[in-house]
């Protein structure tokens, strides 16, 4: 038989009803369940589910750092390294405090490709202990970039090692272009020597450096021997570059050189002959005296000696200014000659040339790809397609600057091909400011209103960099407006619904 339940009893069990009730709406019971729950989906693979719940629980609180950060994570789980930046970023700067959050975000967004300079010089004036030889490297690349020589210069010593000599060829060419750039021509030249002999292809970067040098001093002799060693290790990049006209500056030296070693030698000859006929005048001729001569001993005189020594000057002059051991092949017969030219091998043609150079990109040897598509361009320079696989031969290499360069000369030849703006933007993410790449961006986007990559690229541009959640939205409309069955649709369909 049940027992009454008495009115003291009956309170204590409303009040405890009422305290569970008030627990299960508590925001912030209400927020660690759920947290909890998105978390075992995560563990069990169910991404999209987690996502739900996060961003549930994000529209009540847009500001949470955590909420931010474990979205991130969960982008960071499916590959999205482009989703997991941007709420990594959004955390940051809720919580600029947070070191390791503001290491975290400068990861992210160097995994997914994006600007990151400005983040990279906030890590090394707090966490300076973080930096590594690369990342002070990196910083360096995007202080050249902003023309700040004297901090680039700062960052890029920070990578050399105690063993000087050990510096990586890269950041040795780095060094010695910013040298160089400060008017410090000894520097400049010691640290392009350094890279001038390396396998790879920052020794091109740096016997330009040289080249550059040497032609300001007007060291005419130097300049034509590195000329010689760029042909021999990367031949057509001297006609391809800005310095095809030294071959003109170096001929018209020679010219000149042979002139003045052709006077010098008259003059020599005037003068010998002058003191050889003061000579014979101050004396008297005795026929009695003199020797006999016979038909095998021709008389020797002064004047013979200086016309031999003549024609000894104006061989050296003939002589080229870098000294070889083959000095002596020029006095080989004609019919040698001929010989010899009927057996060479025929030079490869351009075609033969980019055939090579793709596979051997694809083969990841951009080194051989890079100078083979230089020697293609010394023959044909006005291909776009040629320049924008050389650009992205730079960019797999992370030489942003010449990449870009490359990059810029296909646009030139070919405005109207989509595909070399794209390829260009893509080295443009990384190798601008923020604010210069959002310009960039919009540059692109008239010029081409109706691609759908232009379209998102602004969008993600003007929501990530230029803080405009109007424009933006307006954008990925667009975007889904070009194309609404676009593999990408669904981070539009999720920006569009954030943004609102």
């Amino acid at each position: 038989m049940l027992k009454a339940i008495r009115p003291s009893q009956l309170n204590a069990l409303l009040l405890l009803s009422l305290v569970w009730l008030t627990a299960c709406k508590d925001p912030q019971t209400v927020r660690q369940n759920e947290l909890l729950r998105a978390a075992q989906l995560q563990a069990s693979g169910e991404h999209d589910a987690a996502l739900q719940r996060l961003e549930a629980l994000r529209t009540e609180a847009p500001n949470d750092v955590e909420i931010l950060r474990r979205i991130a994570a969960i982008y960071t789980a499916k590959d999205d390294a482009t989703m997991a930046a941007l709420f990594l970023e959004q955390a940051y700067q809720q919580d600029p405090t947070d070191l390791d959050l503001l290491y975290q975000t400068y990861l992210a967004q160097r995994a997914a490709g994006e600007a990151s300079g400005e983040l990279l010089e906030t890590l090394a004036v707090n966490i300076p202990d973080k930096m590594t030889a690369e990342l002070w490297a990196q910083l360096g690349q995007y202080r050249m970039q902003r023309q700040q020589t004297e901090a680039a210069l700062e960052a890029f010593l920070k990578c050399v090692p105690q063993e000087v000599n050990q510096t990586d060829p890269g950041t040795a060419t780095a060094i010695g272009q910013l040298f160089l750039k400060l008017d410090n021509q000894t520097q400049a030249e010691q640290w392009f020597n350094r890279a001038a002999d390396s396998e790879n292809l920052n020794a091109l970067n740096a016997l330009f450096g040289l080249l550059e040098i040497k032609l300001g001093l007007q060291d005419w002799q130097q300049a034509e021997a590195i000329i010689a060693q760029l042909d021999l290790r990367f031949p057509g990049a001297v006609d391809a570059s800005e310095w095809a006209q030294a071959r003109t500056e170096l001929l018209r030296w020679r010219e000149e050189l042979a002139t003045a070693q052709a006077e010098l030698a008259k003059a020599t000859v005037n003068e010998a002959a002058e003191a050889v006929t003061a000579s014979q005048s101050s004396l008297e001729p005795e026929t009695g005296n003199m020797p006999a001569t016979t038909a095998d001993t021709p008389p020797t005189t002064g004047k013979t000696r200086v016309l031999a020594d003549l024609e000894a000057i104006e061989a050296m002059a003939d002589q080229p200014a870098i000294e070889a051991a083959a000095e002596d092949i020029e006095q080989s017969s004609p019919a040698l000659e001929d010989e010899a030219v009927a057996d060479s091998p025929m030079e490869p043609s351009v075609a033969e040339l980019l055939e090579e150079a793709d596979r051997a990109q694809l083969e990841g040897d951009y080194d051989s790809a890079i100078g083979l598509y230089w020697q293609a361009l010394a023959t044909a320079n006005n291909d776009p397609a040629t320049w924008n696989q050389l650009s992205q031969a730079y960019f797999a290499i992370n030489q942003l600057q010449n990449a870009e360069t490359a990059a810029l000369e296909a646009i030139r030849f070919a405005p109207s091909e989509i595909k070399f703006t794209l390829d260009y933007l893509r080295i443009a993410q990384r190798s601008k400011p923020a604010t210069q790449f959002l310009a960039e961006l919009e540059t692109a986007y008239d010029r081409f209103p109706s691609n759908p990559e232009v379209a998102l690229s602004l969008a993600r541009a003007q929501e990530r960099i230029g803080n405009n959640s109007r424009a933006a939205q307006s954008l990925y409309r667009r975007f889904l407006e070009i194309a609404p069955n676009h593999p990408l649709r669904a981070e539009a369909d999720a920006a569009l619904a954030r943004l609102r």
